[in-house]
């Protein structure tokens, strides 16, 4: 009977393996199935041998990795990791996984790809030259770079491990051998850890020897690359062996003797500092692409032959610049996969060709070069299956292999939340793993100076989000850091799009569509500060009430496959012999349900003996095989094949088989309701706890749902199903209230309890039947949402008013005011003033008690603010303050205290704000812990209104301290606030060094900490700054940037005021034309939208814009205007040379009473602004007109 190795890795339930201590070490071929002949020996290492033979079935030598029998538990990890890695990967420079089964004793083996000319071993003692060395590195960098591409790290690249091939024409082809140790990137997006933190010593990186192998990240293979490049131009390795702890000191020291070639003449220049870079101890230091590697290989041309210059400080380019030019050719081809036949063992694992989809390949590949323009959203639509997600992962697999773009990947699965997502990103992309603590932040000082990043505030904000996710996404420490992720990540992408363009993945599996509003606000972010990015979001579903577009989105559906294109994609998986006559056109287009139907075909025939018995390949019998498959095919599927349906399918079939099926639905059933990815242990826990099933037998269906392809391993104990059909089955089976009850209590056990469990486990409860648990469950866990998950708290505040709704909770419940509490906070944080206050109108101030009408009075003055009522929200700051301080909540006095401060300020009621910015700065002084961040909002506020009120000093002393505040608590709002204050006073001081020093770092902080708004009025600081010291080209470009940030985020005042100053500085450049454009963009806003004290230079702009078209009788009224209102007019240089522009134009128009009167306005306010050089301008320009 035919059974796969990989159960001997994952035994089942029925059958485990036994390993005989004492058996013989040898490893013998005679018992090979009969397909097998000329078996001899290759070769021997620790763990098993390596015999080449002819395979009939396939016609040509193949070679057999066998284990040892002593080894085959252990060998068959290993080689079941082999398997699932090399059967995605299908390329001419990496080895071929054919075929696997077992002979007996359960003893596993592999038929693989035959390299008749054996390994560089013969390279190096043969001293190759460098020319002839190229092309075989080249060859290899291709091969990892397909491999990196999905998601695969080898981690053991060394000598033995690069086997020849031969073509017919003498060519010589490398190949990557042995992914026994290969690191697989789960659809969570860490690299697995296989246990296995081996490698060969002398290959492996630092990191290698560390515990923690999630770290291990696709540069490791590019260190063991260097290591291997060294070895073949020296004849040596970079250390000698003198035990393990000082070579690991070495490494970890970035210590190695100096390459020096056998054959200098023959080496290229400029190799020496490649493989420094290649050997950097950190791994971001290193190369981040097998392109980039590539690129440098093949710049060496450009060196002559000679010594080599190596200098381990030195920084290596990449390669050529990339321009967009590069995007210009025509679009990458589908890569050709190699095309061996396919057997029953490797098509359920077997990584299907890339077919047709040449429109939709053509549109992304116009997207991307249009990026460059401006940064583009597109939204992939369709039904489940279709080939979304291929799609796009073809697209960063072109752009990374073409040294374009590092592809930036975040998956939201269905029941998990959006922080976790994106922290899980970053982890990925900077092969973080999961670790914390010191071993974190050296690591994220490695990366932060391998990019050349200057801002120290990246860090520290990466280190406290990052931090935060491994204790559970709880605590004071994740306050408001989930807030500064979209922010981020938009500095993450402007980074990486420094080699062409950043691209970025968006998959989706959430009914409500969280990630959209990610996604919607890191394209706004981008545009605002535009560079080239590219950002593919595939939804679940696009819902224009739960889940519509996000803001700035192109969609795009993607349709059916053609049937013919159907028909190559399955028969890439299954003989053409076994497809049946209607088999095709019941798939529907679909290729997820195309490939599934494949794949279940081959299952079943594996259960079937093969005429000779090994059931290892496909019945020559084809017509009687065929027959039945079709027969098959219609006692399972309907009519017309779905995605629901070859699910099922497959759910069934491993049910069937299990040799504990009740115990083997109950795992499938909690997977599916548990957030994925799930620990095993958490998992089996819940089923041992629910179904009373022997924790042994729940393990080994564990086990056997993985080996049948239904669940996705990650041997560190995560999983998460393999399709999202898959889920939906598993939901759709049920489970008992028992098992769900168990899941929500394992869920809340523990330390780490995250928002996703939190929520999880109330909607379990509530599914269980125990409503009342469930609800508070749910409140809960929103709760702990609210403050860095804002959108799914909301979805969770919702779907808890709704079951008060339906449990007929009084509104003076504790439950229901909470809910609606949350919900109207999460509404308000989500930018929805209106919404909120609609979701508080039930709330009656009279039924509450103190402390929640004082929350209710708190929440609805800031929503005034928002909507610009600074009369309401003052009475209502002013009543939450009282009842505050009746209940001796100090805390609570110090908000409304800032709030009533602000709506004061809105009233222009000055003296009366700083008295409420001084009671606020008292309850927070009072105390009993420290509250940083709104200490520093008070400082803050009560500067700002001392600066206004001509106290500089004071306002001085207060920036400072909030400067000194944030500085230690590294609050970034807070520094870069008090930054952009303090560069206010250095410019009315006229320190205009110090000044923009200040202003650019105030940019960095609120950039980083994601306050659009407030790095917009910094920018316009900066061009005020600019514009003050003739710099018109700069200020242009600040107001440009400011203006910019204030369209995206609908920022009326701010876009206002930058394109007054735009249009201010375009006089200055002579740029009339561009003048006109401001100020009918500014007139379709309405002046209701100005800032007062800027009114007067719409209206100078408009009167010199009227004096150029003479228009005499406009410009007289505006003029008169400004002479009515010339004690509020600004004193200001560029509003004073504005007026003696008007005069010129009047003059050489020969409107010589227009020329008078603006000078002579200019001059008043010259004379009292104290400038006396523009005074004695205007005097002269004032006789002349009168001589």
């Amino acid at each position: 009977m035919y059974r796969p190795f990989a159960e001997l890795a994952c035994p089942s339930a029925r059958q485990r393996p036994v390993v005989v201590p004492g058996i013989e070490r040898v490893s013998i071929g005679a018992h090979l199935p009969g397909r097998f002949r000329d078996i001899e020996p290759l070769g021997q290492g620790g763990a098993g041998t390596v015999y080449r033979a002819f395979d009939e079935l396939f016609g040509f030598e193949v070679a057999l990795k066998i284990p040892f029998l002593d080894q085959k538990g252990h060998m068959a990890r290993s080689l079941a990791v082999e398997l699932q890695a090399a059967a995605a990967l299908r390329h001419p420079n990496i080895i071929q996984v054919l075929d696997s089964g077992t002979i007996e004793d359960d003893q596993p083996y592999l038929v693989i790809e035959y390299a008749d000319r054996g390994s560089l071993d013969s390279l190096v003692e043969a001293a190759s030259p460098w020319q002839e060395l190229k092309p075989i590195l080249l060859g290899v960098l291709a091969g990892l770079g397909h491999a990196h591409t999905r998601g695969i790290v080898h981690r053991d690249i060394k000598i033995e491990n690069i086997l020849l091939s031969s073509t017919s024409e003498g060519t010589l082809v490398p190949k990557v051998a042995d992914l026994g140790m290969a690191k697989l990137l789960q659809r969570k997006g860490l690299y697995s850890d296989t246990r296995v933190g081996g490698g060969t010593l002398l290959y492996m990186p630092p990191e290698q020897f560390e515990s923690e192998l999630a770290a291990v990240h696709p540069t490791a293979d590019f260190y063991s690359f260097g290591v291997l490049v060294y070895s073949l131009v020296t004849g040596r390795l970079p250390w000698d062996f003198d035990g393990i702890g000082a070579l690991i000191g070495a490494k970890n020291r970035g210590e190695y003797r100096p390459m020096e070639p056998r054959d200098v003449q023959q080496v290229p220049r400029g190799l020496a500092d490649v493989v420094d870079r290649l050997l950097a101890v950190q791994p971001m230091e290193r190369f981040h692409l097998a392109a980039d590697v590539q690129r440098a290989l093949e710049d060496l041309d450009r060196f002559p032959l000679g010594s080599q210059t190596g200098s381990r400080g030195m920084a290596v380019t990449t390669g050529r610049p990339l321009v967009p030019r590069a995007l210009q050719d025509r679009i990458p081809g589908v890569e050709e996969l190699v095309r061996f036949p396919v057997t029953p063992a490797l098509t359920s694992l077997r990584s299907p060709r890339f077919v047709g989809r040449v429109a939709e390949r053509e549109m992304l590949w116009t997207y991307a070069r249009e990026c460059f323009r401006r940064p583009q959203g597109l939204c992939l639509t369709g039904a489940p299956g279709v080939g979304r997600t291929r799609l796009a992962s073809w697209l960063g697999g072109a752009l990374e292999q073409g040294g374009l773009a590092q592809t930036v990947r975040i998956r939201l699965e269905a029941n998990s939340g959006v922080f976790e997502a994106m922290t899980q990103c970053v982890r990925n992309l900077l092969g973080l793993g999961s670790l914390q603590g010191d071993r974190l932040t050296e690591k994220l000082g490695g990366w932060v100076s391998s990019m050349g990043h200057q801002h120290e505030s990246d860090l520290n904000l990466l280190f406290r989000g990052l931090e935060a996710s491994g204790e559970g996404g709880g605590g004071e420490k994740a306050l408001g850091v989930a807030a500064l992720w979209p922010a981020l990540l938009v500095r993450l992408l402007q980074t990486l799009s420094q080699r062409g363009l950043a691209y970025l993945f968006v998959e989706d599996q959430t009914p409500a569509g969280l990630a959209g509003s990610l996604a919607g606000e890191i394209l706004r972010q981008a545009q605002a500060q535009p560079f080239p990015l590219l950002i593919v979001y595939e939804p679940r579903v696009v819902d224009p009430q739960r889940s519509p577009l996000p803001d700035g989105f192109e969609e795009r559906p993607i349709g059916p496959m053609h049937e013919e294109q159907i028909r190559e994609l399955v028969g890439d998986l299954l003989p053409h012999s076994l497809i049946g006559p209607d088999f095709i056109a019941r798939l529907q287009g679909n290729p997820r349900v195309a490939v599934t139907a494949a794949r279940l075909t081959a299952s079943r025939h594996l259960e079937d003996e093969g005429p000779d018995g090994d059931g290892d390949t496909w019945s020559d019998d084809s017509s009687s095989l065929l027959s039945q498959s079709v027969v098959d095919a219609e006692q399972v599927f309907l009519p017309t094949m779905s995605l629901d349906n070859v699910a099922a399918a497959r759910v069934d079939e491993y049910l069937a088989r299990s040799g504990a099926p009740e115990a083997a639905q109950a795992v499938l059933v909690a997977a599916a309701h548990l957030p994925a990815p799930v620990d095993e242990s958490l998992l089996l826990d819940a089923v041992a706890e629910a179904e009373d099933v022997d924790g042994l037998v729940a393990g080994f269906t564990l086990h056997e749902a993985v080996q049948a392809g239904l669940l996705q391993p990650d041997t560190e104990g995560r999983l998460s199903f393999s399709d999202p059909a898959l889920r939906e089955d598993a939901l759709e089976r049920g489970g008992s209230d028992l098992l769900l009850v168990a899941c929500a209590r394992v869920l809340l056990r523990g330390d780490a309890v995250t928002v996703a469990r939190r929520l999880c486990a109330g909607r379990l409860l509530l599914v269980a039947g125990e409503r009342e648990e469930g609800l508070s469950a749910l409140i809960r866990g929103a709760e702990s949402a609210l403050a860095f998950e804002v959108a799914s708290a909301s979805v969770a505040f919702g779907e808890a008013i709704a079951l008060c709704d339906e449990l007929g909770v009084d509104s003076a419940d504790d439950r229901r005011v909470r809910a609606v509490l949350g919900a109207a906070r999460a509404a308000r944080d989500l930018g929805d003033a209106g919404r909120a206050a609609s979701i508080l109108k039930p709330l009656t101030l009279r039924s509450l008690a103190g402390a929640q009408g004082a929350e209710v009075e708190t929440l609805e003055a800031s929503l005034y603010l928002m909507r610009g009522q600074p009369g309401e929200a003052l009475v209502a700051a002013r009543s939450a303050r009282a009842t505050c301080a009746e209940l001796g909540d100090q805390l609570g006095v110090a908000r409304c205290a800032l709030l009533e401060g602000q709506a004061l300020e809105q009233k222009r009621d000055l003296e009366g704000a700083g008295e409420a910015f001084d009671r606020a700065q008292s309850a927070v002084s009072s105390l009993a812990e420290p509250a940083p961040h709104l200490e520093g909002q008070c400082l803050l506020s009560l500067g700002h209104n001392l600066r206004l009120r001509q106290r500089v000093d004071e306002a001085a002393r207060c920036f400072h301290g909030a400067l000194d505040l944030a500085r230690v608590t590294q609050d970034p709002s807070v520094k870069g606030v008090a930054l952009r204050e303090i560069a206010s006073l250095d410019l009315a001081s006229g320190r205009y060094l110090e000044a923009e020093r200040h202003l650019r770092d105030a940019v960095d902080c609120l950039e980083a900490a994601g306050l659009r708004g407030e790095t917009a009025t910094t920018r316009l600081t900066l061009g005020e700054l600019a514009h003050s010291r003739g710099e018109l080209p700069v200020a242009r470009t600040e107001y440009s940037v400011a203006l910019g940030v204030a369209r995206a985020y609908g920022l009326n005042r701010t876009t206002w005021l930058a394109l007054t100053n735009l249009a201010v500085t375009e006089v200055a450049l002579g740029r009339m034309g561009r003048v006109r454009r401001r100020l009918t963009e500014i007139e379709s806003m309405g002046l209701t939208d100005a800032p007062d004290q800027h009114q007067p230079y719409f209206t100078v702009l408009s009167l010199l814009v009227k004096a150029e078209a003479r228009d005499w009788a406009a410009a007289e009224d505006m003029l008169s205007s400004l002479e009515t209102d010339a004690l509020e007019l600004p004193r200001k240089a560029d509003f004073i040379d504005l007026l003696g522009r008007v005069g010129m134009a009047a003059c050489d128009r020969g409107e010589t009473p227009l020329a008078m009167d603006a000078w002579t306005l200019a001059m008043t306010l010259a004379e009292r602004a104290g400038d006396t050089e523009r005074l004695q301008s205007l005097r002269e320009l004032l006789s002349g007109l009168g001589a």
